[in-house]
């Protein structure tokens, strides 16, 4: 037996099979093609929408998180000063080791208005703009007074 025949895999087609092997070849490549022409074609258009609503809830859920974290503070200094902050810079010189979380959508800081009765927190969404629907919409959160 000679150094090739022995070093040869057992499933290794031999050279004088049938030329069922090499017809088999292109067959295959037709299968794989057309089944991943299928799932771009039919899967995934099917599976998109679930798959982009889900990244905006938990968009959204990262922003309701936020904005606790956030009303927290503004509330803690509310407590300690009498009244809540004019703006985050005069949060973060009453507390130094806080830094206001960022949005999501645009990272920059968070909107927060300082109002008569309380104050609130605010995102204008995804297109930094007033108004919207979906990925766009304004998400607010009043701050109660005291």
């Amino acid at each position: 037996m000679s150094n090739v025949e022995r070093d040869a895999p057992e499933s290794a087609v031999p050279e004088d099979a049938s030329g069922e092997e090499r017809r088999r070849g292109p067959l295959r490549l037709v299968l794989f093609l057309g089944c991943g022409l299928f799932f771009l074609l039919f899967v995934v258009p099917l599976l998109l929408p679930a798959i982009m609503g889900a990244k905006d809830q938990a968009m959204e859920s990262r922003v309701r998180y936020d904005f606790r974290t956030m009303e927290a503070m503004l509330e803690a200094c509310r407590e300690m000063t009498g009244e809540l902050p004019a703006d985050w810079a005069d949060l973060e010189r009453q507390f130094p080791e806080f830094r206001v979380p960022r949005d999501p959508h645009t990272d920059a800081p968070y909107l927060y208005q300082r109002t008569a009765s309380g104050g609130r927190l605010g995102t204008l969404g995804a297109d930094g703009k007033e108004g919207g629907t979906g990925r766009n919409a304004d998400i607010w959160q009043e701050i109660p007074p005291p």
